[in-house]
């Protein structure tokens, strides 16, 4: 599920193409060149709220290959509200205590989107964090190794 209506994908390995299609057997609605990043923003039209997309990844040569596909599904209007609502309520409790860093809500925040299977936010909201702050490199490196197990 995605929260955001421009979510970003963290992209590791080999470089490949991206596309989001709203029906897999049109166009693609984004596309996005190869290149070696590792965090890929999308940058198409606004994602419509209780829609189902497919996300591809492919060999920038072969056209018809597939490295990755997954479905991804937008929040509903309402979920889109109550999420939105937790957050501020959850930052909101945590500037309240005493020595908490960014690094800190962003964990808090991450760890939120992982609990409702928010994996685009969840990485989103930590992957910028990870150069300056330990938490948040030990917290990434456990989740990218939980993931490839």
């Amino acid at each position: 599920m995605v929260w955001s209506d421009r979510p970003t994908f963290i992209i590791q390995g080999s470089p490949r193409s991206l596309a989001l299609y709203q029906d897999i057997d049109q166009e693609p609605i984004w596309e996005h060149p190869v290149n070696d990043a590792e965090v890929v923003v999308y940058t198409g039209p606004p994602l419509e709220p209780d829609t189902v997309y497919t996300f591809r990844a492919r060999h920038p040569r072969f056209e018809s290959s597939i490295f990755e596909q997954r479905e991804l599904r937008t929040m509903s209007f309402d979920e889109e509200i109550q999420t939105t609502a937790n957050l501020i309520s959850l930052e909101g409790e945590m500037r309240n205590g005493e020595s908490v860093t960014e690094s800190d809500i962003a964990i808090a925040k991450a760890d939120y989107f992982w609990r409702f299977g928010l994996e685009a936010e969840a990485w989103a909201a930590t992957w910028p964090l990870q150069k300056g702050s330990p938490e948040v490199t030990e917290a990434i490196a456990t989740s990218v190794e939980h993931l490839c197990k």
